[in-house]
C-alpha cells in the first residue's frame, strides 16, 4: 500500500522470473512494472479512481459483490483510494476447494485479503478473475456488540489492522489496533467471531500466525506486560492450542464395501450396510452414474442424488450386475463436503457367476434367560449361497424384515446381500423354550428362545 492509501503490485517481466532450486519458478524483482489497482465502474456503479471508497450504507452495498478491477499505471493520481490499508495476506486456495466464481470466468486460485483501517473494512482480491469484493463492514451490521473494552464501555470490533488467513480452513483472523485487543474470525457477510481477548495491557494485538499444522496460533501484544514480573511494557508473544477437532478439513473415517464375487447376472446387488464416522456435522453422500448405482442412509428410500449423512449413520449401495458371467463391475460412493474438501470414498465390487436360488443353510440361534411373555428381536443375519432372488416364507407366531424395514408376517422376496431378522413372543413360564422357523428360497431357519428360571 501507498502512502495515499493506493494498492500496488509489482510485475515481473519475462527476463525477471528465474528457476529456483526445487524446479520453482521466482522473481529477481529487478525489471518490471508498477502498476495500482482501479476500482472503475460496472454497469450502472460508479467508479472510483483517485477518491476513497466512500464508507456509508449506499456505498458499501455496492461493494459487497464481486466486481471487476483493473490494473493502472503507478503514476500520478491514478487508482482507487483505500483509507487507511493495513494488513495484507495472500492465501492460496488449496486445489479441491478452487471454484469459478459467479463474476469469474475461471476458477480462482489464490486471494489477498487486506484490511482498511480508516474505514474498518475487510477486502478480498480475486487474482485470477480481478476481481474485488468487500468482506466485512460495519455497515452491514457485521461487528459484534456484546463485549467490552478494557476500560468497561461497549465496543465494537474496530480498527481492524493485522490480519492472517488459516493454513487449513482458510479462516479469515483478523486483529484490531485498539485497547480492546481482540482477534476476531470475519466471515463474509456475516457478524465477526470472537476467537480471543486480552484484557490487560492497554497494548494492541499484531503478527496472528498459525504453525504449518494449524495446531498453535501466535500472536503479540505489542506492548502488552513484559519481564518475569509482567510490569515492564516492550511486549509479549502469547501462544493458543487449538484443539484437534478444529485444525483440519472434516473427513469422514476410510470405510470398505465387500466385493460380491458371486452375483447373479444383471440383477441389482446390495452392499452391506456400513457406519460412518470420524467428523462432526454433516457430509454429503453422493454416488457415481455408472450402473444405475443407487445409497441408503439408515436405511431411507434409494437414491442417486446427493444427500446429507452424519457420524453414526449407516451407508449402502447397489447397482446392478454385469450380464456376462465372470465380468466385474464397480460403483464409486464419496462422503465429503460440497466442495470437494476431504472427501472419502469406497467402490462396491461385484463379479458375476452362474445363477444360484440355493441359499446356504443358516440359524437365528438361541437367546437365553430371556423374560416370559415378552417380544424377542434374534440377531441381524446376511444368508450366504445365493444370488438370485429367493422367497421368504415365515412360520407361526413370528415375524421378521428385511434389511432393517418393518416388521411383516406377509410372504416376501429376500435378495442376495439383504439381511433378515426374526421375532417372536417368548414362553410366558420360567426356564421353558420357544421355537418358531423361517423359509428362505426352501431352505428352513429357526429362533428359539429360552425364558430365565426362576431363583
Amino acid at each position: 500500500m501507498s502512502g495515499a492509501g493506493k494498492f500496488v503490485r509489482f510485475v515481473s517481466a519475462t527476463s525477471d522470473l528465474e528457476a529456483a532450486p526445487g524446479g520453482v519458478t521466482r522473481m529477481r524483482m529487478a525489471s518490471g512494472v508498477s502498476q495500482r489497482l482501479y476500482i472503475p465502474p460496472f454497469n450502472d456503479l460508479p467508479g472510483y479512481n483517485n477518491v476513497g471508497v466512500p464508507n456509508d450504507a449506499t456505498s458499501s452495498a455496492r461493494l459487497r459483490l464481486a466486481r471487476p478491477i483493473q490494473w493502472v499505471a503507478d503514476s500520478g493520481t491514478n487508482g482507487t483510494n483505500f483509507n487507511g490499508a493495513e494488513g495484507i495476506w495472500y492465501y492460496e486456495i488449496p486445489e479441491p476447494l478452487r471454484t469459478i466464481p459467479t463474476a469469474g470466468t475461471v476458477p480462482s486460485r489464490g486471494m489477498i485479503f487486506f484490511t482498511s483501517k480508516g474505514d474498518n473494512r475487510v477486502w478480498a482480491i480475486d487474482i485470477e478473475n480481478s476481481l474485488i469484493e468487500l468482506i466485512y463492514d460495519t455497515q452491514n451490521n457485521q461487528a459484534f456488540t456484546n463485549l467490552r473494552n478494557v476500560g468497561g464501555s461497549p465496543t465494537n470490533f474496530n480498527q481492524v489492522d493485522n490480519l492472517m488467513v488459516g493454513p487449513l480452513t482458510g479462516d479469515v483472523l483478523v486483529a484490531e489496533d485498539g485497547t480492546a485487543m481482540r482477534l476476531a474470525v470475519v466471515i463474509n457477510g456475516q457478524p465477526a467471531k470472537l476467537l480471543m481477548q486480552i484484557t490487560r495491557g492497554n497494548s494492541e494485538i499484531c503478527g496472528p500466525a498459525f504453525s504449518p499444522d494449524g495446531s498453535r496460533l501466535y500472536f503479540s501484544s505489542q506492548r502488552g506486560p513484559s519481564g518475569a514480573a509482567g510490569t515492564g511494557a516492550s511486549g509479549v508473544i502469547y501462544e493458543m492450542t487449538i484443539p484437534a477437532r478444529f485444525r483440519t478439513i472434516q473427513r469422514a473415517d476410510a470405510f470398505t464395501f465387500r466385493v460380491r464375487p458371486t452375483a447373479a447376472p444383471a440383477v441389482i446387488v446390495t452392499s452391506e450396510a456400513v457406519t460412518i464416522t470420524g467428523f462432526l456435522g454433516p457430509m454429503v453422500v453422493s454416488i457415481g452414474s455408472e450402473n444405475g448405482g443407487e445409497f441408503s442412509i439408515n436405511g431411507s428410500a434409494w437414491t442417486n442424488v446427493p444427500s446429507q449423512i452424519t457420524a453414526g449413520e449407516t451407508l449402502r449401495v447397489r447397482h446392478l450386475s454385469s450380464g456376462t458371467i465372470g465380468e466385474a463391475r464397480e460403483t464409486t460412493v464419496t462422503v465429503g463436503l460440497p466442495n470437494g474438501v476431504g472427501q472419502r470414498s469406497a467402490v462396491f465390487r461385484t463379479v458375476t457367476s452362474e445363477p444360484d436360488n440355493l441359499p446356504a443353510d443358516f440359524d437365528f440361534g438361541n437367546k437365553l434367560d430371556v423374560p416370559g411373555d415378552t417380544l424377542i428381536e434374534s440377531d441381524v443375519l446376511e444368508i450366504d449361497g445365493f444370488n438370485l432372488p429367493v422367497p421368504i416364507k415365515v412360520g407361526p407366531h413370528a415375524e421378521y424384515r428385511i434389511d432393517g424395514g418393518a416388521w411383516t408376517t406377509e410372504d416376501g422376496i429376500l435378495g442376495a446381500g439383504q439381511t433378515l431378522q426374526m421375532r417372536h413372543v417368548s414362553n410366558r413360564p420360567a426356564n421353558s423354550v420357544w421355537t418358531t422357523h423361517i423359509n428362505v428360497g426352501h431352505v428352513m431357519g429357526h429362533f428359539r428362545t429360552r425364558t430365565a428360571a426362576h431363583e
